[in-house]
């Protein structure tokens, strides 16, 4: 059994973070009105539902913050990957499928994990998707700026690219002695993809 005093600070960590982050990309939203800009807002707006849902849970255990952050992780890493396809390309034409594509994947998310008995633990299907979205965000980062020297592009795909690892095996996490160590690491690269854009944003600026 995972401890609940390491997993709420590890939640505790997350939700300030992604928090702090929300109000700077925010504040950037009136220098970007670029559409990557706004799918990647609305994907950090999911990504901070989620942690709060996540820290909620601990004190609250309803079994629709379960179901919300499941749902709001899926659509911020969908939204996630449709902002770096954009800003690869250059267009906007994925704006308005994508805000469908995302919701569909956290229904079959929320359907998915509606099926767990325990909160903390995450079905295959979830994770295999989770991780190649990710994976495939890191890959078509680090495919588009490997003969460029931005800073930020490259964390931010070295970010994608060990979060979707790194979830590769989640199902197992609460089976390993490790766990914990997973958890954190999990969270601290969700923090890391903001931190990657807004190192990207200011680069461009620049």
């Amino acid at each position: 059994m995972v401890p609940n005093q390491g997993l709420q600070g590890i939640a505790f960590f997350e939700a300030t973070a992604c928090l702090t982050l929300l109000v700077l990309f925010i504040h950037l939203r009136k220098d970007n009105a670029a559409s990557f800009y706004r799918l990647w807002l609305l994907g950090w707006i999911s990504l901070t539902a989620s942690s709060f849902s996540e820290l909620i849970l601990f004190f609250e255990p309803y079994p629709v913050f379960r179901l919300v952050i499941a749902g709001a992780t899926m659509a911020a890493f969908v939204l996630f990957l449709a902002s770096i396809v954009q800003l690869i390309a250059g267009n906007a034409r994925l704006y308005w499928p994508v805000l469908w594509l995302s919701g569909l994947l956290a229904l079959i998310a929320c359907y998915y994990e509606s099926r767990t008995s325990e909160w903390i633990e995450t079905r295959w299907e979830t994770a295999i998707l989770q991780s190649v979205i990710c994976l495939a965000s890191g890959w078509l980062l680090w495919r588009a700026n490997r003969d460029n020297s931005s800073h930020g592009a490259k964390l931010l795909a070295g970010a994608f690219t060990l979060l979707g690892l790194n979830n590769m095996d989640r199902p197992y996490w609460t089976h390993e002695e490790v766990h914990l160590f997973r958890f954190v690491f999990d969270h601290f690269l969700n923090a890391s993809l903001g931190i990657g854009m807004i190192v990207l944003l200011l680069e461009n600026a620049r």
